[in-house]
């Protein structure tokens, strides 16, 4: 992982659905998929994978707390 302080806030999912991986990439296996307006948070830290920057983002979805990498096209930086 790279750290970018730049990149540390909130965001809202902006895709319909949103897969959350273990890992950055699309090979990752995915651990929830969340839904369009879920806010998550990231630290700053993040992977870059072909060009695309995958966000280490902290959640809270149905009462569990989730971790793992959700790609910065489908968020949209709020706070």
């Amino acid at each position: 992982k790279s750290f970018k302080k730049s990149l540390a806030g909130t965001y809202r999912v902006i895709a319909t659905q949103l897969n959350v991986r273990q890992g950055a990439g699309t090979l990752k296996k995915v651990i929830i998929t969340i839904p369009e307006g879920t806010k998550v948070k990231c630290y700053g830290y993040y992977t870059k994978v072909l060009n695309t920057d995958w966000l280490y983002v902290q959640f809270t979805y149905k009462d569990t707390m989730y971790t793992g990498f959700a790609s910065a096209k489908y968020l949209n930086k709020i706070i």
